[in-house]
């Protein structure tokens, strides 16, 4: 019996772990006026000014969607 309650707290504790987020988000890039428009699901808006691709670096067009959700994003430099 305890081998089973054992299991069934480490089956639980997997699924609780690997449970996504849920977020309504929108996002409108105008790169014309350089601005980035963001809408939540609750309504709530703003909007930032942006920097897109220079002269012979074009921003990519179309829909995307994100793959990770994050308060904090750090990059790792690999210069060492």
């Amino acid at each position: 019996m305890r081998i089973f309650v054992k299991f069934a707290a480490a089956i639980a504790g997997l699924f609780i772990a690997t449970a996504s987020a849920q977020a309504a988000v929108s996002v409108r890039i105008d790169l014309s006026s350089q601005r980035m428009h963001v809408t939540n699901g609750k309504g709530e808006s703003h909007t930032w000014a942006i920097s897109s691709g220079r002269s012979g670096f074009s921003t990519p067009r179309g829909s995307y969607r994100p793959y990770s959700l994050q308060r904090m994003h750090y990059t790792i430099s690999l210069d060492a």
